[in-house]
């Protein structure tokens, strides 16, 4: 049953990667298992005498995590193929967005405004903002091509070297979602200019960008954790 439950509460925040404005992180939080995750996680080398136990529940969470995003990338993919309905989806992203500011302020019991802390706002508000100057992919179109079936199951893309490492560093900045309340890997795919690109990678199993999104997304989830 416990097993059960993790899968559930992994896919969760599965799901919740994937949509911008809402964080996996903050998802594990409200599911009860964000002190279990970042300690597994970050303690992993530490504490070689509960690693056995780490593995079996971050493999769980794990699991659920990859089928809420491939369950949700589907949904998602459908709902901004055309201007009008991505034109509506973009719109509830915002609204997910602001509606987290609320629970994200109660987080901890004194949020009172001073100069020291505005500071430190203002300065991860232009980090957020800056990330727009290096977007640099279409969402009209995927800078990839498909060549074949791997395995019958996924399919082999053809990949340039410089996108290749663009997309390290996407899912190496994208994987604090997983870690940081309120912060949203997607949102902050969307201003990178990769969040469809990545949304048809998933869904159309091109394995390869998927795999490079993976390989960066591990050590920033550890780094992060």
């Amino acid at each position: 049953m416990r097993f059960l439950i993790d899968f559930i509460k992994g896919m969760a925040i599965g799901i919740a990667n994937v949509i911008p404005g809402v964080s996996g992180g903050t998802m594990a939080f409200i599911l009860g298992i964000y002190d279990k995750l970042t300690d597994a996680i970050g303690n992993f080398l530490n504490k070689p005498e509960e690693r056995k136990k780490f593995i079996s529940f971050l493999a769980v969470i794990g699991i659920g995590v990859f089928a809420g995003i491939i369950l949700f990338a589907k949904i998602f993919t459908f709902l901004l193929q055309t201007p009008t309905s991505e034109q509506y989806t973009y719109f509830l992203f915002v609204g997910l967005i602001l509606g987290s500011v609320p629970f994200i302020m109660k987080m901890h019991d004194d949020m009172k405004f001073s100069m020291r802390r505005g500071a430190v706002f203002t300065v991860a508000m232009l980090l957020v903002l800056s990330t727009l100057l290096f977007g640099t992919a279409s969402h009209d179109k995927i800078p990839v091509q498909i060549t074949g079936e791997l395995f019958g199951m996924f399919n082999a893309t053809e990949i340039s070297v410089s996108y290749g490492f663009w997309l390290l560093a996407c899912g190496f900045m994208a994987a604090g979602s997983m870690v940081l309340p309120g912060f949203s890997g997607s949102a902050l795919l969307i201003s990178l200019g990769e969040y469809n690109n990545v949304l048809q990678f998933v869904d159309q199993r091109m394995i390869i960008p998927v795999l490079i999104i993976g390989a960066g997304a591990i050590p920033g989830i550890i780094f992060f954790a």
